[in-house]
């Protein structure tokens, strides 16, 4: 999936860049998108994107094992046009999670970042409601739901696949992210741990950590 001029960009860090162009809890607009862009072709794409084995922590005080087979982390530059830019603030971090077992759509995190951030400081988000339709394939539509920090570069998203169960089927009351570690070169690990609260009183307290790929390219569309 190739889009506005990025060369090989990950399908969900697309979904979700597009997705921080609506306002809170606005995800519908993949409603509108192209067949071969909806955010299920999004998330059926993302194991093309794969660049190396996740590394998934469940802490202390999780009650949910997530394990994901995809943690990816991409940065998307503020300079447009530029074959290879160089880091600077303004770039936008994007760290992509996924369980591609079982049968697609499939359940996923995805954390967005921009730069710059204070590294070992809790951030609790603002929580945006639950849309049952927030995407859809074919007649089926999934479940999705954001929290963010006001400005926006701070963004946290649950895109729930077809066995929402395997994480939690319900809607999060409260989000805090943790950036561990921000990359300031390629191949350098991003680690970003995630609290999240469910509503049925479940925990997901995980760290999740990559290796950093920049996209030179053109500026994302809009």
């Amino acid at each position: 999936m190739v889009l506005a001029g990025f060369r090989r960009a990950p399908a969900l860090a697309l979904l979700t860049l597009a997705a921080m162009a609506c306002g809170p809890g606005g995800a519908d607009w993949i409603e509108a998108m192209p067949a071969d862009q909806d955010a299920a072709g999004a998330l059926d794409g993302a194991a093309d994107a794969a660049t190396s084995a996740p590394s998934t922590q469940m802490n202390p005080g999780g009650t949910i094992s997530f394990r994901p087979t995809l943690v990816e982390a991409t940065r998307f530059s503020n300079v447009c046009g530029v074959m290879h830019p160089p880091f600077a603030n303004g770039d936008i971090y994007f760290m992509d999670i996924v369980d591609q077992t079982g049968p697609a759509p499939w359940n996923s995190l995805n954390v967005s970042v921009t730069s710059p951030a204070t590294v070992g400081a809790p951030l609790a988000l603002a929580v945006q409601p639950l849309l049952p339709n927030a995407f859809g394939t074919g007649s089926a539509s999934f479940a999705g739901q954001d929290a963010q920090d006001g400005t926006k570069n701070f963004t946290f998203w649950y895109w729930q696949g077809t066995d929402p169960a395997k994480l939690d089927t319900g809607a999060f009351d409260s989000v805090t992210v943790t950036i561990l570690d921000m990359p300031s070169a390629d191949g350098a690990p991003m680690t970003v741990r995630t609290q999240v609260h469910f509503v049925d009183g479940a925990t997901l307290d995980e760290t999740f950590s990559a290796p950093l790929s920049s996209e030179s390219s053109s500026c994302p569309a809009g």
